[in-house]
């Protein structure tokens, strides 16, 4: 699984402007090449498993990460606690 290019054999304007942004065309997708190697991304793809009943959460540095994650946590279970 390697970055792919443009289609045509050579990058396009966009695609010039987004490596020199420090991108790296991933499985279509662009992702940050300095913050994410992409051999973590093929180990995680090759051994992660996901369940029926897995959840995932999702937020931007300092946007309130620590109480989204009280929050799920809290909805996931307040069966628990119901009298």
């Amino acid at each position: 699984m390697e970055s792919k290019e443009s289609s045509l054999g050579t990058p396009s304007v966009a695609a010039s402007n987004a490596y020199a942004q420090g991108l790296t065309q991933f499985q279509g997708f662009w992702i940050p090449s300095r913050s994410v190697p992409t051999s973590s991304i093929i180990a995680f793809q090759k051994y992660f498993q996901a369940l029926d009943d897995d959840i995932i959460v999702v937020s931007k540095p300092k946007s309130g990460t620590t109480w989204l994650k009280a929050l799920v946590f809290s909805i996931v279970n307040r069966h628990h606690y119901t009298f």
